[in-house]
């Protein structure tokens, strides 16, 4: 029997082989020209078809070549989205766990319910049994499914759920829908849709909550500027007496904090006490009450 092979390397990813095996197959609406397997199998190895869903219609199960019966797909999920590219498995839904097939021939799964889709259609993702790599055809040869050079439909790998690479032009995978009439109640499947970003509030000009607050020895004193310029930031013990200057300098736009270690001018520790620190951005002045503890 003559071997086909090609080898596909995903950028990132560790590289799968793929291995056809040549084989007949009897009458069917895709002439089967071998089995796609792959080699390595680890546990997140993925074969996902694209199954182009019509709006008046649903999804009730899918019919595919199988290759070998003693290797069934732990998992086969049903993710929705246009034919470019799968989506991540974490975003696919189970719909039917240890799926056998007989082996050197067509199988089928039913759902336990139809699925619609929202976007172009369906992707149908098979798990593949982690170290069943395919090695030839039929029972006890590893887990793979039949492909077609003309016909078939399109397919693509993953070994990790979550970057895809597909077939080459050519190549479509043996794998059948089975559609039934979209009824109103069917439940239809669409893509999540990634949560937009929150814009971010302006910054403003503001003198920001300190911490800790009390504190022993330091605290931070924390603003925020909606533009750059000269802060002033000092400290006055509770008779309104200057005690330290922190700041008199130019900052840019943005959060900042300046730390104060409880001392004076002359570096001396001050008692234990309520101090006013006192922040001047432009013709903005605001006080904060900070209590050193002893």
């Amino acid at each position: 029997m003559k071997r086909v092979g090609f080898l596909v390397m995903l950028i990132g990813l560790v590289g799968l082989a793929a291995t056809c095996q040549a084989g007949s197959v009897g009458t069917t609406p895709v002439p089967v020209e071998g089995i796609l397997g792959l080699s390595p199998v680890g546990p997140t190895t993925y074969v996902a078809v694209f199954i182009p869903v019509p709006a008046a219609q649903a999804l009730a199960g899918v019919k595919w070549y199988n290759n070998d019966a003693l290797a069934p797909f732990p998992l086969l999920l049903l993710a929705s989205g246009a034919s470019a590219a799968p989506a991540v498995v974490t975003e696919a839904e189970v719909v039917a766990e240890v799926v056998e097939g007989v082996s050197s021939g067509w199988s089928e799964v039913t759902f336990t319910q139809p699925f619609c889709s929202a976007s172009e259609g369906l992707y149908a993702i098979f798990q593949l049994p982690e170290g069943s790599e395919c090695h030839g055809e039929g029972s006890g040869t590893g887990a793979g499914i039949g492909y077609s050079t003309s016909g078939g439909l399109t397919g693509w790998l993953s070994a990790d759920g979550q970057q895809w690479v597909g077939l080459r032009a050519g190549f479509g995978l043996a794998v059948q829908p089975v559609l039934v009439g979209a009824d109103l109640g069917m439940r239809v499947m669409s893509r999540a849709e990634a949560a937009p970003e929150p814009t971010p509030a302006p910054l403003q000009t503001a003198l920001l909550p300190s911490g800790p607050n009390p504190f022993n020895p330091r605290t931070e004193i924390r603003f925020s500027l909606a533009v750059a310029q000269i802060v002033s930031l000092r400290i006055y013990n509770a008779r309104g007496e200057l005690v330290r200057r922190l700041a008199d300098e130019a900052f840019d736009a943005g959060e900042h904090a300046v730390v104060w270690d409880g001392r004076n001018e002359r570096g001396q520790g001050l008692a234990s006490g309520v101090y006013i620190a006192r922040f001047q951005a432009g013709n903005m002045v605001t006080t904060r009450r900070l209590t050193l503890v002893r």
